[in-house]
């Protein structure tokens, strides 16, 4: 391994694995909108303010269970997967939107909130 891979250890896969959730949430929303530059937009401000929020509950729980966050990543990629994009044909634009981004960017908040505690803790170590 080189050196500084070796030096981030397991969790210097997670970009690749965000990016391939990313481009797989991008594709499930196109099919529901249609390939627009609506889609990239619905799909990178879900992520980046899941992403903020996971960093914000870290800093609000320092002690916050890797645990949690791993069996909520299972959770909730079983719950994208199961449900069929069929259920989220709504009347209401904003329904469809929130209900579509709640159930595949959740992972990513799980995510998030997994390598920012184990991070947070690696960083405490550290520092004594």
């Amino acid at each position: 391994m080189s050196g500084r891979r070796a030096a981030l250890g397991p969790h210097f896969d997670y970009s690749h694995r965000f990016l391939l959730l990313e481009a797989q949430i991008i594709s499930k929303m196109a099919l529901l909108f249609g390939t627009t530059w609506v889609v990239n937009s619905i799909v990178i401000a879900a992520l980046l303010s899941l992403i903020v929020g996971a960093n914000f509950l870290v800093h609000l729980k320092p002690h916050f269970a890797v645990s949690i966050a791993y069996g909520g990543i299972f959770l909730s990629l079983l719950a994208s997967y199961s449900i069929p994009l069929q259920r989220f044909f709504f009347t209401s634009l904003l329904v469809k939107i929130v209900a579509v981004t709640v159930v595949l960017c959740l992972p990513v908040f799980f995510a998030g909130t997994s390598l920012s505690a184990v991070l947070r803790r690696r960083a405490s170590v550290e520092r004594r």
